[in-house]
C-alpha cells in the first residue's frame, strides 16, 4: 500500500504535468498563430526563453500559485497541501510559467485581443461558469446535508416524494434525490433573497 508521502508526490507530479501541458497547449496556440510570421515567432521565443522580465511584468505570488494549483486540483485543501510539499525549484517554475502567461494576457488585452466576438464570448462564458460554481460551492458550504436536515426536508415536502399513483415514496428511496432539491431550493432562495420583486 503506498505511503501518504508518495501519494503526495503523485499528486504534485500530477498537477506539475497537468499545468505543464496546459503551458504546452498554450506554447502551441501561440507557435500555430505565428507560423505565418516567423520574426514574430521568434520574438516570442526569445520572451520566453528570457522569462517576460520588464517594468511591467506581473507580480505573481504565493496565493495567487496556490489559486493556480487548485484549479487543477478541485480545491484549496488540496492545493495548499501539494504546494507544501513542493520545492523551491518547482515553486520558482511554477511561478516563472504563471508569469509568463500573465504577461501574455495582459499584452493580448493591450493588443485588442478582446475585440475578437470568439475570444470576447468564450472570456464572457468561461467567467459566468467559473461564477456559478464558485457561488453554487459557497452555498454549498453553508448549507445543512446531514441524514437529519434531509429527512426534515422530506417530511417538510412530502408531496414532492410520490409515485405516479400518489402513494408516498419512503425517504430511504430518495434520499440521493433530496439532497439535490435541497440544494436547488437553496439556490432558489438565495437567488430570491438578491432579487427581491
Amino acid at each position: 500500500m503506498p505511503s501518504i508521502r508518495m501519494k503526495s508526490l503523485c499528486v504534485r507530479n500530477r498537477v506539475l504535468f497537468g499545468f505543464i501541458g496546459v503551458l504546452l497547449t498554450t506554447f502551441f496556440l501561440m507557435s500555430a498563430l505565428f507560423a505565418s510570421a516567423p520574426s514574430v515567432a521568434a520574438s516570442y521565443s526569445s520572451l520566453a526563453s528570457v522569462g517576460l522580465q520588464g517594468p511591467q511584468t506581473p507580480i505573481v505570488d504565493d496565493d495567487d500559485l496556490i489559486s493556480i494549483l487548485s484549479l487543477n486540483l478541485g480545491g484549496r485543501d488540496v492545493a495548499v497541501a501539494v504546494w507544501l510539499n513542493m520545492n523551491l525549484f518547482e515553486r520558482q517554475a511554477l511561478r516563472d510559467q504563471a508569469v509568463r502567461i500573465a504577461t501574455m494576457a495582459q499584452n493580448a488585452e493591450r493588443d485588442g485581443i478582446l475585440s475578437c466576438p470568439d475570444v470576447a464570448r468564450t472570456l464572457r462564458w468561461g467567467t459566468a461558469s467559473f461564477l456559478a460554481d464558485a457561488w453554487e460551492g459557497k452555498i454549498l458550504s453553508e448549507l445543512d446535508l446531514t441524514e437529519d436536515a434531509a429527512r426534515a426536508f422530506y417530511e417538510a415536502n412530502r408531496q414532492w416524494y410520490t409515485d405516479d399513483g400518489g402513494t408516498p415514496i419512503p425517504f430511504e428511496n430518495v434520499r440521493v434525490r433530496v439532497r439535490e432539491d435541497m440544494i436547488r431550493a437553496a439556490i432558489l432562495q438565495r437567488i430570491e433573497r438578491l432579487n427581491p420583486r
